[in-house]
């Protein structure tokens, strides 16, 4: 990928100090604007142990001021995807007449927060010195719907887009997020852009429904534990097992949770569903939990993730990056989600700013 203002590169091998030394340079040489504003770098889970010399490497050789970004397994270089030992890409931006601020939140302030006021102590940030965020978060140490629900309150009417880290399926709870050459395994990191560049959310996120429509009849917060009247994980399994086996492959650790947005429609499509992360399953107790708080009344859906949608940098000025979208005071976040899921095979990295794209229980193709 590049233009004028924009270049990102894939690296596809692990950790080599003169290698990745000479590929950055290489990569900033290739912007055909001059110097970077703005660096976004997603790494894969193989990178945790050296993430800190990557990010300072990387800094150095390619000249970057302002480095931000998450871990994901899964990343797109050009028009590929790759998974698996993804290596890392990086994303340089030219961004003139740019300003650019940058900010690490954690958990403890979440919790601490009072108000919009609150927000605007800790970051030294007001709304009216910005056109948006961009943020990266961890999703299992951070309690995301209270933080952007504060954001929300805070920057209204500013959009603020960005992604939650993913990691190692056999370590499902730890991810990295990024800030120049510090890296935090909770909370998360958001830039403020201001000045002549604005911030716009594109939709990227793409599902594939699988299996039926179903209603969850039992759930406890973020856990499900009845579809249907019926076992969560014994449905979950049943949909699985029906696929095809090349789509069962795909299927594996790219199952994700979709919430029907308003369940009073007579028919369900894309766009009708928020989804959510699936981040495990019980068979003994039946349960499948979800980061986010399930509906307790009946809800229905399910889908697959489609190829292009993995973690990857957007071409600049229009910034529109990879995961998940929000805008303050329209964002399915701010809405009381509709009693009604489905299952779906997909993966998201870019949302509308205002609604959900696909259906439900999904999984990466």
């Amino acid at each position: 990928m590049q233009n004028e203002h924009s270049v990102a590169g894939h690296w596809p091998g692990g950790f080599d100090e003169a290698g990745l030394q000479a590929w950055a340079e290489q990569l900033r040489g290739r912007l055909i604007a001059g110097r970077a504003s703005l660096g976004l770098v997603f790494m894969s889970p193989r990178f945790f142990g050296q993430a800190a010399q990557v990010l300072e490497l990387l800094r150095v050789h390619a000249q970057i001021p302002l480095l931000a970004g998450c871990s994901s397994p899964s990343l797109i270089a050009g028009d590929q995807e790759v998974e698996g030992e993804a290596g890392l890409v990086l994303g340089l931006y030219s961004l003139p007449g740019a300003t650019l601020e940058a900010v690490h939140f954690t958990q403890e302030q979440v919790e601490e927060a009072s108000g919009p006021g609150y927000w605007h102590m800790e970051t030294g940030i007001g709304p009216e010195q910005i056109n948006g965020w961009l943020t990266f978060a961890d999703p299992f140490h951070l309690d995301g719907e209270a933080w952007l629900r504060g954001w929300n309150e805070a920057y209204a009417p500013l959009p603020i887009a960005g992604g939650l880290a993913t990691g190692d399926a056999a370590e499902q709870q730890r991810t990295q997020v990024y800030l120049n050459g510090q890296v935090w395994e909770e909370g998360g990191v958001g830039i403020a852009i201001g000045g002549e560049i604005a911030l716009a959310s594109v939709i990227s996120q793409g599902c594939t429904p699988i299996g039926d429509t179903w209603t969850i009849t039992k759930a406890e917060r973020n856990l499900i534990h009845e579809i249907g009247n019926r076992s969560a994980y014994e449905v979950l399994a049943e949909t699985v097992n029906q696929l095809p086996e090349k789509e069962q492959r795909k299927s594996r650790g790219n199952l994700f949770v979709g919430l029907v947005i308003n369940e009073y429609l007579e028919d369900f499509h894309r766009g009708d569903f928020l989804i959510r992360n699936l981040i495990g399953a019980d068979p003994k107790s039946g349960r499948t939990p979800s980061p986010a708080s399930s509906p307790s009344a009946p809800s229905r859906g399910r889908a697959r993730r489609s190829s292009s949608s993995a973690a990857t940098p957007p071409p600049a000025p229009r910034i529109s990056p990879p995961c998940w979208g929000a805008r303050a005071s329209s964002s399915p976040a701010n809405r009381s989600t509709a009693p009604a899921c489905a299952v779906a095979m997909a993966a998201a990295t870019g949302c509308s700013a205002s609604r959900a794209t696909t259906p439900a229980t999904s999984r990466r193709s």
